[in-house]
């Protein structure tokens, strides 16, 4: 990336945020916690992530990517975020995203407010509420460099480490103390989270395995408090709610399984789906797979789709899509096809019965969409089902469901994998 470039990123976030100024908006350059989203350090190093374009989304077209355990805290939102919206007659500082699942947004920082804004004007637009004000920001994220003269220029971060930044950006913009409090399992939350995308943990766990929270002469951990030290530099500083942490921590990242690329190829592989990755004439494979309501198994004749459970996300990436595709004329050629699903429950309990529940939940969902589709006239169905396995208990062997009119509602949901 060249110096030119910088400027040009640079150039970019200037004229996206003047624009915002002239309709009435915050600078986030000038917020203490919404420029730590676009700067942070990591592992020692800068980083920065660039506004590059100011606009407004439809809080139906938002997804969430919160760093705490509950994606939205409603009752924050209606006892004090709607109060102030309405009072001043807008969200002043308008919501952070990024373009990187498609036509959606993915929520960067503003979970709260985008739920507080859909709470209070929901109901203008004929329904679809107030488009919500939103600084777009780049997919890329950016290490920080400066030359002999002493001039700043930027390179984009490794891949290797980007979903670290990238959480890092996130948590960094929403500290404990100035937004709705972190609790512990928040922030075991994030420790897992973070274990998932970085076994080093910045660096500060160098050989990768699961760190341990005592030493042999029961002195606590020097890798384990120098984590907790990076990530809430001025909270949770007592040794005893530490433990509680990482108790919390070992308990959920321990025994969870890690849904990365290989795993979910297996899973696809083991129902006879399509990858959903393409291939070029010299066989190279794409870096991701297809989205949903582009992924065809021809042999299948079948939509595929992995979906994670986190929020309305059922909703929104099944029914919420094909809904607009349908409208858009874009359906014709999967009339009458199946869908099949592989679903990953998000934050999955790690005992067996209650993760059963939490996939009896995500069925009733299901279910839910199949109904809406035949209530819009959707000439689609969801048919089959298959909850991987997401823990290393051997109990959990994953489930599939087979969504047959012949079947009872009963039959359908008792039909795990043993």
């Amino acid at each position: 990336m060249t110096k030119n470039e910088t400027k040009l990123l640079l150039r970019k976030e200037a004229e996206a945020i003047q624009k915002a100024l002239e309709n009435g908006y915050n600078d986030p350059r000038e917020d203490k916690d919404l420029n730590r989203t676009l700067r942070f350090e990591y592992a020692k190093k800068k980083y920065r992530r660039f506004v590059e374009e100011f606009g407004y989304v439809e809080y139906a077209d938002i997804l969430l990517n919160q760093v705490r355990e509950g994606q939205i805290d409603e009752e924050y939102c209606r006892i004090d975020l709607v109060p102030r919206l309405l009072k001043s007659g807008k969200i002043e500082n308008p919501i952070m995203t990024n373009r990187s699942h498609g036509i959606k947004r993915k929520t960067v920082h503003g979970h709260n407010r985008g739920f507080s804004s859909n709470l209070a004007w929901g109901h203008e637009n004929n329904g679809k509420g107030r488009p919500i004000p939103e600084y777009v920001t780049t997919c890329d994220i950016y290490e920080e460099h400066i030359d002999s003269t002493g001039e700043v220029y930027y390179t984009k971060a490794d891949p290797k480490i980007l979903a670290a930044l990238d959480l890092r950006s996130r948590i960094r913009g929403n500290p404990p103390k100035t937004h709705n409090l972190y609790n512990t399992n928040d922030v075991a939350y994030q420790l897992r989270e973070w274990y998932d995308v970085d076994k080093t943990l910045g660096g500060f766990n160098p050989g990768g395995s699961f760190p341990q929270r005592w030493l042999a002469n029961r002195e606590p951990n020097p890798v384990f408090d120098a984590v907790m030290d990076d990530l809430h530099p001025e909270d949770f500083l007592y040794a005893g709610t530490r433990t509680r942490i990482y108790n919390l921590w070992a308990k959920g990242g321990a025994q969870v399984l890690e849904m990365g690329e290989a795993r979910i190829s297996g899973e696809l592989s083991t129902q006879g789906w399509d990858s959903g990755f393409t291939f070029s004439a010299k066989g190279a494979r794409s870096k991701k797979r297809l989205r949903f309501g582009e992924w065809y198994d021809e042999k299948n004749k079948a939509l595929i789709g992995h979906i994670k459970t986190n929020g309305k996300n059922l909703q929104r990436e099944v029914f919420m899509n094909l809904a607009i595709s349908n409208y858009r004329g874009e359906l014709k050629r999967y009339q009458g096809a199946d869908i099949c699903l592989l679903v990953e429950i998000y934050q999955p309990s790690t005992a067996i019965q209650s993760l059963d529940t939490q996939r009896d939940k995500a069925f009733e969902e299901i279910q839910e969409i199949n109904d809406m589709f035949k209530s819009y006239g959707i000439d689609l169905n969801i048919t089959k089902v298959r909850f991987a396995k997401q823990l290393k208990n051997s109990q959990d062997t994953g489930r599939n469901v087979d969504i047959s009119p012949s079947l009872s509602e009963q039959q359908q949901k008792l039909q795990v994998i043993h």
